[in-house]
């Protein structure tokens, strides 16, 4: 689960940009039309900075937040601090609480884990793939390396789940996100494959990709994530406008969402100068002293880009 004890989920800038990429894919499908047909599950801790931009931007009004800390005090903090009544309040953990909902609507499902891999994701990763309708969203994010140091270690603890010829740089932090998409795809596919073995090839749900994210705040983090969708639906599928997004992708190879390092003052004077061709924006000579790591990822990000303001008195 995540967690508000660690830090404060509102106050993370590439959790920000991500946060606000996601909503960019659920806007395609999640439209007013059908927003009530839609629920929301996810982790609100104590910030439910997710909820609060899921509510106003999609209109979603079912809720659930799956609080993992169940103590008396700690429900009645979350209960306070919720920003909408039609948040619902779920005490337990994630693998106790999926399997006990309704899931009679579409969901958009965000696993947002503060930990390392670890074997009761799955069971989450299965429930949902199991009671998931079509059009309906499975994301999962959690710390980008392995509580387990070697090969060995790592095949005990994940049995089958473990990739077919893993070596041992496949645990390395660099690369260990390729590995962990990998298991969460197979985990997937496996459970769809075999719910709908006996349907016709129309009527088999598919998993596809959309979201493949590396990132760092504090921790290093992994984002992955997709919709499930009817073989039927494929062709309605691929003409969505959000294929079109740069941080939309089907692909192994992870994006990264790296929060620039500017001052306010050249964030600014680069927001006058966009749009722009990538190009003729990083070369631009208004800002050649900006490090061109940090115009690029702002050149990617500036429309997500969050901000922030102290306010005294509130």
């Amino acid at each position: 689960m995540s967690s508000d004890r660690k830090i404060n989920y509102s106050l993370r800038p590439s959790k920000s940009i991500e946060r606000k990429m996601l909503l960019e894919v659920f806007k395609e499908v999640c439209i007013p039309s059908n927003c009530d047909d839609y629920q929301y599950i996810g982790f609100g801790s104590s910030f439910f900075s997710d909820f609060k931009l899921i509510h106003r931007e999609l209109n979603i009004s079912d809720m659930i937040s799956i609080e993992g800390n169940s103590s008396t005090l700690n429900i009645k903090r979350c209960e306070y601090n919720k920003p909408f009544s039609c948040i619902n309040i779920r005490p337990g953990y994630s693998y106790q609480v999926l399997p006990k909902l309704a899931w009679k609507k579409r969901s958009i499902v965000w696993l947002d884990y503060d930990k390392c891999l670890q074997n009761f994701m799955f069971q989450d990763i299965e429930t949902c793939s199991h009671k998931a309708k079509p059009w309906s969203f499975l994301v999962i994010s959690l710390r980008r390396e392995f509580d387990q140091k070697d090969k060995k270690s790592f095949e005990e603890e994940f049995g089958d789940k473990v990739p077919e010829r893993l070596k041992a740089e496949d645990l390395e932090p660099k690369i260990c996100h390729l590995t962990i998409r990998n298991m969460i795809l197979s985990v997937i596919e496996e459970i769809i494959s075999n719910d709908y073995s006996t349907r016709k090839e129309e009527e088999r749900l598919v998993f596809k990709q959309t979201f493949n994210y590396i990132y760092k705040d504090d921790a290093p983090m992994y984002t992955f994530g997709g919709i499930f969708i009817l073989k039927s639906h494929e062709e309605e599928f691929e003409k969505l406008k959000f294929h079109a997004y740069d941080f939309v992708t089907s692909k192994d190879e992870s994006i990264n969402v790296d929060f620039p390092i500017i001052t306010s003052k050249e964030y600014h004077q680069m927001t006058q100068l966009l749009p722009s061709t990538k190009n003729n924006f990083i070369a631009n000579p208004q800002i050649d002293f900006v490090p061109d790591i940090h115009k690029l990822n702002y050149f990617n990000t500036y429309k997500y880009y969050p901000s922030y303001i102290e306010i005294r008195d509130l």
